[in-house]
């Protein structure tokens, strides 16, 4: 997997409004809207976009020789990184964060990349004292911690992977995972599903980790 990086973000903690299914997609179905409350946000892209553009499919960077999964398309980000991305999904902006939800009502699909994650060399150090910050903020609801460890791609890095209960009271799981790419350069990109489709997402969560690429 050398050349190929997966990475993971940083969080937000100011008060926002949710009225979305999971971090992920809202919900458009008339009348099935649950009552929004006021919660910390835990990661970025969870607020419900005021503006996004739809992903179309994009001609295949002519040095690329992977092959993508049927409807997935490459995403070149201004900054350089690049990325597959489902054909489809919503791009949006949290602050330095570029987001990709799926558009589909009652699902809660998303991946994120963080172009500004500091670079450290104990990655699985960090991941702990944003676990501690997060949980002392409340922003984690019935969390549950499955992995925190080692990452061995790139120039090294850790991955964070949980599930918890968002506000709307959806169980959700994502894979955070932050990886350097050298001295002074570091990203994170970010996978969440509900908890009942994770296991069926995993062949989209390893075409994530094998299609990034970094600036140069």
């Amino acid at each position: 997997m050398a050349g190929t990086l997966a990475v993971l973000t940083g969080v937000g903690t100011g008060l926002v409004l949710w009225n979305q299914r999971g971090d992920g997609a809202p919900s458009d179905v008339a009348g099935s809207r649950r009552p929004t409350v006021q919660v910390p946000a835990a990661f970025p892209c969870a607020p419900p976009p005021e503006e996004s553009s739809r992903v179309t499919a994009a001609p295949n960077p002519p040095e690329e020789r992977f092959g993508l999964i049927e409807n997935w398309t490459w995403y070149t980000d201004p900054s350089g990184f690049r990325i597959a991305v489902p054909i489809g999904w919503r791009r949006y902006v949290d602050g330095p964060v570029i987001c990709f939800r799926e558009p589909v009502a009652g699902t809660a699909r998303m991946l994120s990349v963080d172009p500004t994650t500091p670079t450290t060399t104990d990655g699985e150090a960090y991941w702990h004292a944003e676990e501690r910050r997060l949980l002392g903020h409340g922003a984690l609801t019935g969390y549950e911690q499955v992995a925190i460890g080692p990452f061995d791609i790139g120039a090294g890095g850790a991955t964070w992977e949980c599930r918890w209960t968002n506000a709307l009271g959806d169980r959700v799981h994502t894979v955070r995972m932050l990886i350097n790419t050298s001295s002074r350069r570091a990203y994170t990109v970010s996978w969440l599903t509900r908890e009942f489709d994770w296991g069926v997402n995993q062949s989209y969560l390893r075409m994530l980790q094998t299609s990034f690429r970094p600036a140069a």
